[in-house]
């Protein structure tokens, strides 16, 4: 009779132990790989969430500098319109004496157009009896005074003289170093004609 021939001795388990480490490697590869994967795809989450993150950024970034900008421009849109639509003279001046800018009353009152007055200097323009109040302004420039008032006539542009009440001050840069001088500019004529009509009246009736 044959007799079937025996395999290796612990052939069958050998087999078998060499079977269930092929399965443990091929799922702790497929472990490796799903832990890979969800790396991989945590990161390119990441990436995502950054980029989109940096793009909120810019699009705040270009927003507020928008609003920024508006608020800049309704500012100046402010100032323009408090500057141009005043009903007093109001004009800038630098250190020198010579006006920078003014606004329209300021040119109804002395006769001249802005173009004309940004070529003048407060000397020239003030009555010659006047001019003795001019060292108040350069005390203003001197830091000497923050501000004053006072009553001077100025040189129309036709050569008569215009009664004024004058209210400097200084004003200063974001760093706070002066940077020109404001002077608010009343015409006050009427005034000073009726104090006139009513002193002659008083001398008359003496």
């Amino acid at each position: 009779a044959n007799v079937p021939l025996a395999g290796p001795p612990g052939g069958t388990q050998a087999g078998r132990a060499g079977g269930e480490l092929a399965l443990g490697l091929f799922a702790m590869s497929g472990v490796f790989i799903g832990c890979l994967g969800e790396s991989l795809h945590r990161a390119r989450r990441s990436r995502l969430a950054d980029r989109q993150g940096r793009a909120d950024q810019a699009s705040y970034d270009v927003e507020e500098r928008e609003r920024s900008e508006a608020a800049l421009r309704e500012s100046e849109e402010r100032f323009r319109g408090t500057f141009e639509n005043a009903g007093v003279g109001i004009g800038h001046f630098d250190f020198e004496g010579r006006w920078l800018r003014v606004n329209q009353r300021q040119c109804d009152i002395l006769g001249y157009t802005r173009e004309e007055i940004v070529r003048k200097s407060i000397q020239e323009l003030t009555y010659p009896d006047d001019r003795a109040s001019i060292e108040r302004f350069h005390q203003l420039t001197r830091g000497e005074v923050p501000g004053y008032s006072l009553e001077k006539r100025y040189i129309r542009k036709d050569g008569t003289p215009v009664w004024t009440h004058i209210t400097t001050s200084l004003q200063r840069d974001a760093a706070g170093t002066p940077a020109y001088v404001i002077a608010v500019v009343q015409d006050v004529s009427e005034r000073k004609r009726l104090e006139a009509e009513l002193r002659q009246a008083k001398e008359a009736a003496e």
